[in-house]
């Protein structure tokens, strides 16, 4: 835990060897010391150390396309984060559409905070988009204004057919997320069987359950 504890951009190459080089350390804690750069971030993540990274109240918002990038690309490749928490750190729907891309690619880590940023509705379909592809993410915690867009009701919850909802994302709990059909966490297979029940239940009383009775195994 090293809050507000300001590291000089000059130390921060020590610091992170430090980091990367103490043989048990797995969790770190980075609020307010960082001075709204980036690259403590990116190497600790790049280095495959840790497994629990928080950098909150941290003004990223001038940083750099190229340094965004090199984080993502980071993140897309870590095999060891299973926490990463970003919250209040200003960040935008640019950044918003790098770490979904991110998330597409990364199968490790289990929860992400991403709280009090500044992203618009336009972000729901970065993240819902990221959403159809990972499988491994547990919790995500968004703003209201983004957890409660279709993008990613649709992603939790395609209820346009039985193969859809079937094939929807049952791993993650969308934190804010005010849709009642929305994943219960540390359930995909709960969360599966719910989606298709709540299909046939709406379909049995329009009477039209018959027609779709080959559409896919249930399982139930």
């Amino acid at each position: 835990l090293l809050h507000d504890n300001s590291i000089d951009e000059e130390d921060e190459i020590d610091f992170c060897q430090a980091i990367v080089g103490h043989p048990t350390l797995t969790s770190i804690d980075l609020a307010g010391c960082c001075g709204g750069r980036i690259y403590m971030l990116s190497e600790l993540v790049r280095s495959n150390q840790l497994e629990s990274i928080s950098m909150i109240t941290s003004d990223l918002s001038f940083v750099t396309v190229a340094e965004r990038e090199g984080f993502c690309n980071a993140l897309s490749s870590n095999t060891s984060l299973t926490h990463l928490t970003l919250s209040g750190n200003n960040l935008i729907d640019e950044d918003a559409a790098s770490i979904a891309g991110a998330l597409e690619r990364n199968n490790t880590l289990q929860h992400l905070c991403l709280r009090g940023n500044m992203f618009t509705e336009a972000a729901a379909a970065y993240f819902g988009y990221a959403l159809g592809t990972n499988n491994t993410l547990s919790s995500l915690y968004l703003s209201k204004r983004v957890a409660e867009r279709a993008e990613i009701y649709n992603a939790l919850f395609d209820n346009s057919s039985l193969n859809s909802a079937a094939d929807s994302n049952h791993t993650c709990h969308v934190v804010r997320c005010g849709f009642k059909a929305c994943n219960e966490e540390d359930d995909p297979t709960g969360n599966r069987q719910r989606k298709i029940y709540k299909i046939l239940a709406s379909r049995n009383k329009r009477m039209s359950n018959v027609q779709h009775f080959d559409d896919i195994d249930i399982n139930l």
